[in-house]
């Protein structure tokens, strides 16, 4: 008796645990089974971007030749020009981005993004400082020298400044209703490309050359025109973003991105170096979920 008993104990015990684990089990599932066929995600972005301004430290320019004449004299000037303090003011340019995400809940998710854009460098400014190897004539007798000098200048240029930034995001949105609000954070790398076809570098210059014997003060225009070049810089880049998605059904939804990055430690070789600077946006989204 003691044994049946028991046994029916038992039998009543374990069947509403039977049921119970039934019944939870299958809401789980059900419940992995809807997060997980909306878990993978794309989108892409595109729209405009501003660059306040960049401030480069240096670049060198060598074998930069030009004429000094006076009344008595006629000099060829072969100079190492040190441009410094070089600001460029970057028109509005252009961007788009395509990525990947992941849902790791229903709030959080981690990205990888990639971008392109693209902007005219537009203008600048800048001071020279230069040395040089003197050699002509002066009051009819050869001379051979050495001169120094310095002064402020001008860029103008058909140039481009391209990025393609490649970042991993963490991203936080709000999924409850059909309006998303967002934010992220993303860093990676930006590899930067500065390409120039009719770089135009004009200053005004002021200096002396000078043989040991005889110095000459001289005051001018100089001109290094059509300078064709392409250099590239790998900083590293940390981006934030901030929007909304209005979600047109369970797997689409479009939106809109506000942006910021900064870009730190640009080197562009040849002296030409960036510590920091940064680029704002503004992006219409479209995300797809599977």
């Amino acid at each position: 008796m003691k044994f049946r008993s028991k046994s029916k104990s038992i039998y009543f015990l374990v069947v509403p645990i039977l049921c119970i684990s039934e019944l939870f089990g299958q809401d789980l599932s059900e419940s992995k089974a809807n997060f997980d066929s909306t878990n993978f995600y794309v989108f892409s972005e595109a729209g405009g971007i501003y660059i306040p301004s960049i401030k480069f430290e240096t670049y060198n320019l060598t074998n930069v030749t030009s004429s000094a004449t006076g009344t008595n004299s006629s000099l060829t000037v072969n100079s190492s020009v040190s441009l410094s303090d070089i600001v460029v003011n970057p028109d509005i340019g252009y961007n788009f981005i395509i990525g990947t995400g992941y849902q790791i809940n229903e709030n959080f998710g981690i990205e990888l993004e990639v971008g392109y854009s693209s902007a005219s460098l537009g203008s600048g400014s800048f001071t020279t400082s230069s040395s040089s190897s003197v050699s002509g004539t002066v009051n009819g007798t050869a001379f051979s020298g050495t001169g120094s000098g310095g002064g402020n200048g001008t860029i103008s240029s058909s140039s481009s400044i391209t990025y393609i930034p490649i970042l991993i995001n963490m991203s936080i949105q709000e999924r409850s209703g059909q309006f998303q609000p967002m934010a992220s954070l993303g860093l990676g790398v930006c590899p930067t490309i500065i390409s120039s076809d009719q770089l135009n570098i004009n200053w005004t210059e002021s200096g002396t050359i000078s043989n040991g014997v005889t110095t000459i003060n001289y005051s001018g225009q100089v001109l290094a025109a059509g300078i064709s070049t392409t250099q590239t810089a790998y900083p590293f880049a940390f981006k934030l973003k901030a929007g909304f998605d209005y979600e047109l059904n369970r797997h689409a939804s479009l939106g809109l991105r506000a942006w910021a990055m900064g870009l730190a430690n640009s080197d562009f070789g040849d002296g030409l170096q960036s510590d920091l600077y940064g680029a704002v946006g503004l992006n219409a989204s479209f995300k797809v979920r599977f």
